[in-house]
């Protein structure tokens, strides 16, 4: 899932959220254009620091440089020297009454854009974003002052009853790179009944103006494009994800989707978010559109996109795609029977169902290959599959798909099709949508790797094709990306003595810690059996682990947990 979405489950259990996305395409590809019908997609990170800001509440700021791996632009790609990152600014406040009841929180995420050209741009945009949440905060003083009222006017077994206000407004970049900037914004707001109201808009800006973009900015034929655009979406309700959830009258209001404040630009195309209640229900969510880059035929060049390849189709609608390279279209289709996907998507099944996969491509069926290579499919599968280039050097492209299992546990499948045999390349425990995730078009992919030791954890790492194998280039010390982390869990208290060792070595010295010495962190582990431990004044010791959580210490075995505080321990 996205970060922002996540932390507003955090912060308020009575809130219902529904998740939108993003991923990557491109559209300069000459004869490996596709021919296609169908897309809709998924969720980023960032980094914490605490601190408070001048009013005393709390205030996070969480950072995300411009870099390879995902939503920042990449400049090596592009051929510029242009860069860009963004930093939020977390805050959040609540309100007690005298009685110690919570009857107003709010929280927001301010967007700081940095670019290292077109300073002005820069400045309009952060103004923008100033504004925006400045009217947040004027709003959330009305509303705690409408907060206040009713609590006062409750009788006592009422006042037990009353869950309290809450307001947040939260941002996510998506596409960043010189000719665009662009973000989704969320607002949620909770004044009792029995669930929240929310709504998402967009935001996209001119890289080199600062101005905030309309949709008559980014079209040569405005009237055309906007007619293909509607045929599109009306093409893509037609498929189960969207179809068991809409409105029998929704083609009547399609038009109030395509509106400006509903539009923004990511890796994979144009998206259009229609918000709950203008196509479907309250208990459908949100529905996300996603236009691909070529089927933008009246895209002005100045908004085009240049970055990593990637295609998205829907499960169950065909994609033609020159997949070997030998000058030749294939049309590949993955399909789910459609009674089951309904059941699946509209979440109405009696009796559990195996949702079974089949792949054809050129009318041959491949599904042997993706059920040895899968095992077995879960109900959470991405509803898209993608085509990819992982390396353009290269004739040919590469089929991308997406499970995700409980806790957002996912897998990321890569298939090579050459010479009429379809070959598994190897799966990647990340996904598109995260920032961690990035295809590089130089047979190398991005990816974050969760860790085998002491906590939940995860490293940045690459993927890289060698001999039909996507295998993790190995690292001596895989570095932790302790980003989502507040910085509790960055630093632990020792709670009882611990031998730490002087190298990562049995055979070396020993030091014992205690809980005198202060907070430690890690840093880094060679993902096997040591963790680099450094303490308060500088001092790198290693923790050796029988397993997961296993310290072995003086011929004890000692549990992680109950030796430092705070781990970040994944429920």
């Amino acid at each position: 899932m996205k970060r922002k979405k996540l932390l507003i489950l955090l912060l308020s259990s009575c809130l219902t959220l529904t998740a939108c996305g993003g991923g990557s395409a491109n559209t300069g590809r000459g004869d490996n254009h596709i021919d296609a019908s169908a897309n809709e997609n998924t969720e980023n990170g960032d980094t914490d620091s605490d601190e408070k800001n001048e009013d005393g509440n709390q205030e996070q700021t969480s950072s995300s440089d411009a870099e390879a791996s995902g939503g920042d632009f990449n400049a090596e790609n592009a051929g510029t020297d242009f860069e860009v990152s963004v930093d939020f600014k977390d805050q959040s406040d609540e309100k007690m009454t005298d009685e110690g009841y919570s009857i107003f929180y709010s929280s927001y995420s301010l967007p700081v854009v940095t670019m290292n050209q077109y300073k002005d741009s820069e400045k309009k945009i952060n103004a923008f974003f100033e504004n925006e949440i400045q009217q947040f905060k004027e709003n959330a003083s009305e509303l705690v002052k409408e907060a206040k009222s009713e609590y006062e006017n409750l009788n006592d077994e009422e006042r037990e009853l009353f869950y309290g206000y809450s307001s947040h407004q939260y941002y996510e970049k998506s596409r960043m790179d010189e000719k665009v900037i662009s973000f989704m914004g969320y607002s949620y707001l909770y004044l009792g009944g029995a669930h929240d109201s929310s709504l998402s808009s967009a935001y996209n800006f001119d890289t080199k103006t600062g101005e905030k973009l309309k949709l008559s900015d980014l079209f040569e034929d405005e009237q055309t494009a906007m007619n293909e655009i509607r045929e599109y979406i009306l093409s893509l309700c037609s498929n189960p994800y969207y179809s068991v959830r809409l409105f029998e009258d929704y083609e009547e209001n399609i038009d109030d989707v395509l509106k400006d404040d509903n539009w923004f630009f990511d890796e994979d195309g144009l998206h259009f978010i229609s918000n709950t209640y203008v196509l479907g229900p309250y208990a459908a969510g949100e529905f996300d559109f996603v236009i691909p880059y070529e089927n933008l035929t009246q895209l002005k060049d100045a908004y085009a996109y240049n970055g990593s390849y990637l295609y998205p189709s829907l499960i169950n609608e065909s994609v033609n795609a020159d997949l070997d390279g030998n000058g030749k279209k294939d049309t590949i289709n993955l399909s789910i029977d459609r009674d089951i996907l309904e059941k699946i998507y509209s979440g109405n099944w009696e009796d559990p169902v195996d949702p079974v996969l089949t792949v054809t491509i050129n009318d041959k069926d491949y599904s042997d290959v993706m059920k040895e290579s899968m095992n077995s499919l879960s109900y959470n599968f991405n509803q898209n599959y993608y085509i990819v280039d992982l390396d353009t050097s290269k004739p040919g492209m590469e089929l991308m798909f997406i499970d995700i299992y409980d806790n957002d546990y996912c897998l990321t499948y890569f298939y090579e099709y050459k010479d009429e045999k379809l070959t598994f390349l190897g799966s990647v425990q990340d996904r598109l949508g995260y920032d961690s995730f990035h295809i590089n078009g130089d047979g190398t992919v991005s990816a974050r790797l969760p860790l085998n030791l002491l906590q939940t954890s995860s490293a940045d790492v690459t993927y890289r094709l060698k001999d039909d194998q996507l295998v993790i280039e190995n690292q001596d010390w895989y570095y932790v990306n302790d980003s989502m982390w507040n910085d509790e869990y960055k630093h632990h208290a020792i709670l009882q003595e611990v031998t730490v060792y002087t190298e990562p070595d049995l055979s070396s010295q020993t030091k014992v810690l205690t809980p005198e010495d202060g907070k430690v962190s890690f840093p880094a582990t060679d993902n096997e059996h040591w963790y680099m431990l450094k303490t308060e004044n500088g001092e790198t010791y290693y923790l050796y682990l029988e397993d997961f959580s296993t310290v072995p210490n003086n011929g004890n075995e000692l549990y992680a947990p109950e030796i430092f505080e705070n781990l970040f321990l994944a429920g």
